[in-house]
């Protein structure tokens, strides 16, 4: 049962998406495409803070996964006590997600639709 559990928080809140990498590894991309010094250092300031900001994120659901398989294995844990470390749980990962998009709208207005064009054809 607790490979069941352990495989269903992997499952349901691990890894990373697409589009963070895309965001988040992107400086040879950005020295590549950008002739804007000041815009390349925008952009990978913005990639560097959205990395930070993932990476804290991710430790803070990882302790809360820790803290669900805590609660496995107590025998008197009660469906409600999963429900609350899930929901802050999937409170985490929709701000980890709208922390991705408010990064790609900022970088996206720091570029031309060309320089987008080709700055992301490098991760196809």
């Amino acid at each position: 049962m607790i490979v069941a559990t352990a495989a269903a928080l992997i499952i349901l809140f691990g890894g990373g998406n697409a589009l963070e990498n895309y965001l988040v590894d992107i400086k040879k991309p950005v020295n590549a495409t950008l002739e804007s010094k000041e815009t390349r250092g925008q952009v990978l300031s913005l990639s560097k803070a959205l990395d930070r900001q993932l990476k804290g994120l991710n430790k803070e659901l990882t302790k809360m996964s820790e803290g669900l398989l805590e609660l496995h294995t107590q025998y008197d844990s009660k469906p409600e006590d999963f429900e609350v470390t899930i929901g802050k749980m999937m409170s985490k990962r929709e701000e980890g997600q709208k922390a991705i998009l408010e990064t790609r709208y900022e970088m996206k207005q720091l570029m031309s639709k060309e320089e987008w064009t080709q700055m992301f054809s490098f991760k196809k």
